[in-house]
């Protein structure tokens, strides 16, 4: 036959959410989490400055503890040009000395130790340019001067994400998050410098979720961001109709005070209490701003007022009250799950891969590139020795638009896959089913190639020029594009023109996603997933197929299925919350297998 190497694509579209991680999962801790603290805590003068040092960290990390914040927002500076942590980048912009403007005591830092081993996690709070009464700061970042903000352009984005980005290496995974503010139309702010902003963020942590407030609303503003940044005056009015505002995690921020930063109450315990709950049970979040104290006569400094955590525990108790109504309506699997899991990381792997790749590389911060298969068909065969066993229906072998890779896999030739997307799609192919494709198929030599980003979906593939630069040289026969994070269908369409353009002759298969948090077990709850093939995503998915004339598989229902069969918690197969373990893995790689079966015509309709 022919022996020129054929360009074959196979998007593998396991997923549908948008982070190694899932749908977007980076905001699943926020979602579990319910709800949490802002805290203003901003230095104006050289005397409010010197109290950074007098923060009293642990007092206000047992304060949190007690009234169940599962999260603090804490600001690092705002209007007045006074920072609450050291950063160079800034220092260096400005020419102040260090501990001039920006504190020599790194306070986000002392706070996270004191708040780490509570389970208690930290996000910063930065505006979207420099502080607009500091008239050196705006000269020197090439801003007008006037106490007011300052419209903003890209050059100046760039200047400002290196200030971002010194925080973000800084504290690394120890920030879960940012809340940028003044991100408003009316200054120029656009999604080019949402962009910017959040690679910066992401430099430090990739799985850093972030938002960027459009002033008092709570919608979808920008494509960069994983959660909504909600700021609200009179809140009660506004509840979710579902966690997801159009790919952002449902959440609100409103103040228990007056006005911002106050340390009084405005409003009833109870309308509190009822507002709050609403919210929960439609999986959306809340972030409460509370009032530190500054004067060290009344207490110690950055401490909660007691009318506050007064409120603040009502609401705890009213969660816990209600948190087996929560935990059935929406934890689903942590409900009745027979496995604990660690705060951080994983469960260790009973079978690490005996094959694990040589070639291991990271283009950028955050995305991996590597090779497989990484489990020998001995270990394989081990694995799915032990593992439950459960039965699925086959999904349907529509090979339409496969007839290169059926051919390249029946007649023989070489065949190079090439999997994109986020953890759900490592954990596919770290499972060695590409061993048992070899098996299957021994004409063809088959190789495989990773790459995957946490979370990452079509929305981050399509950007800076990344399918050009790290798809497209490895001339993939087999490309698989996965995971459980693609934000929206537009984006996987793009990806594919972008590949199509420089592969004229691919071939793509969409797939739907499997694993994250949903039930397996409840199938109302598995639809409304937006990875899943038994809803309307796999509906979408399914017709973009079509239209792009691509195969489809649905991965989600024999998953299901699978689990349902098996009369096992589905906890069993998974390594933590999201990601499967290695059993978990095999039950991928059955039904990737049970798709690639030889020994028919695939094509459709014979």
């Amino acid at each position: 036959m022919n022996s020129r190497r054929f360009a074959l694509l196979v998007v593998l579209l396991l997923g549908g959410a948008g982070p190694l991680s899932a749908e977007d999962h980076n905001t699943d801790w926020l979602k579990d989490a319910r709800y949490g603290v802002f805290m203003h805590f901003l230095p104006h003068d050289a005397e409010s400055f010197a109290r950074v040092d007098q923060f009293d960290v642990e007092n206000l990390a047992r304060q949190l503890e007690t009234v169940g914040a599962k999260y603090l927002v804490l600001t690092l500076g705002q209007n007045s040009g006074y920072y609450n942590s050291p950063n160079a980048a800034y220092d260096k912009y400005t020419g102040y000395a260090p501990g001039e403007r920006c504190a020599k005591r790194d306070l986000p830092l002392d706070l996270y130790r004191a708040l780490h081993p509570r389970g208690i996690r930290l996000m910063l709070y930065l505006p979207c340019q420099v502080p607009n009464r500091d008239p050196r700061a705006q000269k020197a970042f090439g801003l007008p001067q006037g106490k007011k903000d300052q419209p903003l352009d890209l050059e100046f984005a760039h200047k400002w994400a290196e200030v971002i980005r010194h925080w973000s290496q800084r504290y690394a995974d120890k920030m879960a998050g940012w809340w940028f503010d003044g991100a408003y139309a009316h200054i120029r702010f656009n999604e080019a410098i949402a962009r910017v902003y959040a690679r910066a963020v992401k430099r430090g942590n990739p799985r850093a979720i972030v938002s960027f407030n459009p002033g008092i609303r709570l919608i979808r503003y920008t494509q960069a961001e994983d959660y909504t940044a909600g700021e609200l005056n009179e809140p009660f009015g506004v509840v979710p109709s579902s966690r997801w505002v159009k790919g952002s995690q449902w959440h609100a921020l409103t103040f228990m005070g007056a006005r911002w930063s106050s340390r009084d109450t405005r409003y009833p315990t109870e309308q509190w209490v009822q507002w709050v709950r609403k919210v929960v049970a439609k999986q959306g979040v809340v972030t409460l701003d509370v009032g530190p104290n500054w004067n060290p006569q009344s207490g110690p400094i950055g401490s909660l007022s007691e009318l506050q955590i007064t409120q603040l525990k009502a609401i705890r108790a009213a969660l816990i009250s209600t948190s087996g109504e929560v935990r059935n309506a929406h934890a689903g699997m942590m409900a009745d799950s027979p496995v604990k899991f660690p705060k951080q990381g994983a469960l260790p792997a009973k079978y690490p891969p005996d094959r694990p790749s040589t070639n291991r590389k990271r283009p950028e911060e955050g995305y991996y590139i590597f090779g497989t298969p990484q489990r020998s068909l001995a270990q394989i065969a081990k694995i799915q020795s032990e593992m439950p066993v459960g039965q699925f229906s086959a999904p349907p072998q529509d090979w339409t638009h496969l007839e290169r890779t059926r051919r390249i896999l029946t007649e023989g030739g070489r065949l190079h896959l090439l999997a994109i997307g986020d953890s759900i799609v490592s954990d596919t192919m770290r499972s060695g089913w590409v061993a048992k494709l070899q098996q299957a198929y021994p004409k063809a030599k088959i190789r495989a190639t990773v790459y995957v980003r946490g979370g990452g979906g079509c929305q981050h593939y399509k950007e800076e020029g990344r399918v050009a630069k790290h798809v497209v040289p490895r001339k993939p026969d087999l490309v698989l594009i996965g995971g459980i994070s693609q934000r929206d269908i537009e984006s996987i369409r793009e990806v594919i023109r972008q590949l199509r353009a420089a592969l004229p002759e691919v071939e793509i298969l969409l797939a739907t996603g499997a694993f994250g948090t949903a039930d397996p077990r409840d199938p109302e709850a598995l639809a409304k997933a937006r990875h899943s093939g038994t809803g309307a995503y796999g509906k979408s998915l399914k017709k973009l197929a079509a239209q792009q004339r691509c195969a489809y598989l649905d991965m989600t229902g024999p998953w299901a299925q699978y689990i349902r069969s098996a009369k096992v918690h589905p906890h069993l197969f998974y390594r933590d919350v999201v990601h499967a373990n290695e059993q978990g893995e095999q039950i991928l790689s059955k039904i990737l297998m049970a798709f690639w079966k030889p020994g028919t015509d695939r094509r459709k309709g014979n």
